[in-house]
């Protein structure tokens, strides 16, 4: 179910114009981490959402999100604000706090 969210997500992404132009000059690999499973994939990004792979891969520029698979699952079907869910502890987010800004704005613009 994760892997089919995330990859709806991507989908959405990349065929969004104002998504594309925020992501234009970033880079990261964005790994999602399960606390409750073994479920895990990484989000590479450059310019553009190139892919998603299965399993934990790292690079110099990484933001890494652990949360439980419930989580995971309303934040990729756009049923909750991954800002609220940081705030309320069941989200937590590594990387630089200008990288957090823009996983930000990407969920605002796909979902408001």
């Amino acid at each position: 179910m994760l892997n089919e969210l995330i990859t709806r997500f991507v989908d959405e992404a990349n065929n969004n114009d104002r998504v594309r132009n925020v992501i234009t000059d970033w880079n990261p690999h964005i790994v999602l981490a399960s606390e409750d499973s073994d479920w895990s994939a990484t989000v590479v990004v450059d310019a553009t959402i190139l892919s998603v792979r299965e399993g934990k891969h790292s690079a110099s520029h990484m933001i890494t999100l652990y949360a439980d698979d419930s989580v995971f699952a309303s934040i990729l079907s756009g049923r909750s604000n991954p800002a609220e869910e940081s705030i309320n502890g069941t989200l937590q987010v590594y990387g630089d706090a200008r990288d957090q800004i823009r996983l930000d704005v990407l969920t605002m613009i796909l979902w408001g």
